[in-house]
């Protein structure tokens, strides 16, 4: 860990001889969850002297693609632990209680900067959207599928992010318009002759 705008040393968090992934930070700015490849989903404390803690073990490569909502009252993420990658979302701190969110599949978890809502990534590549429970645990509330995207992958990067007023910015690839260009080409006879 380093601030960008002072000459101080970087500070080194944890070390291992295993590949890890920093997905994302506490709203407290205490903690870290990381994906340590072929172990889990873990907690990584910035405070050094506290042990990081096991959310959810795993023996593949998988990423979890967790994220803390604004509150930092839960955290979502994915799992295939059920032989196809689901949305998931705890408690913070965890108690042991859990609720899958996502029925038929589905992959990054992005929460509404207001926290009331949890988007995720459908497996057959729609948007969908579940309110937070203001109080207490999750209720089983289904989806609201918002819209259809056309992402090549659903268990990649970041293919959007959820900004203020719950407008969403969505990374589309443009040759799958649902209407093709038009393209027209004049001359043609003349590239014959070439």
């Amino acid at each position: 860990m380093k601030t960008v705008d002072a000459l101080a040393e970087e500070r080194v968090l944890w070390r291992s001889n295993t590949d890890k992934l920093v997905e994302d930070w506490s709203p407290d700015g205490r903690t870290l969850t990381v994906t340590v490849l072929r172990s889990g989903l873990w907690s990584f404390p910035i405070d050094t002297a506290q042990k990081p803690t096991l959310i959810r073990p795993s023996f593949t490569a998988e990423t979890w693609q967790s994220e803390y909502s604004p509150d930092g009252r839960w955290l979502a993420y994915v799992s295939a632990e059920s032989g196809s990658s689901e949305v998931y979302v705890e408690p913070v701190p965890a108690t042991g209680a859990r609720w899958q969110i996502s029925t038929s599949g589905g992959a990054e978890p992005h929460w509404r900067r207001d926290g009331g809502e949890l988007y995720y990534l459908t497996l057959d590549q729609w948007i969908a959207a579940v309110p937070v429970p203001r109080t207490g645990a999750w209720s089983a509330t289904p989806s609201t599928r918002l819209f259809r995207t056309s992402l090549p992958e659903t268990l990649g990067g970041s293919d959007y992010s959820a900004g203020p007023g719950g407008v969403l910015a969505v990374n589309l690839r443009q040759m799958d318009q649902a209407i093709p260009p038009v393209e027209v080409v004049s001359n043609w006879t003349e590239w014959l002759r070439r």
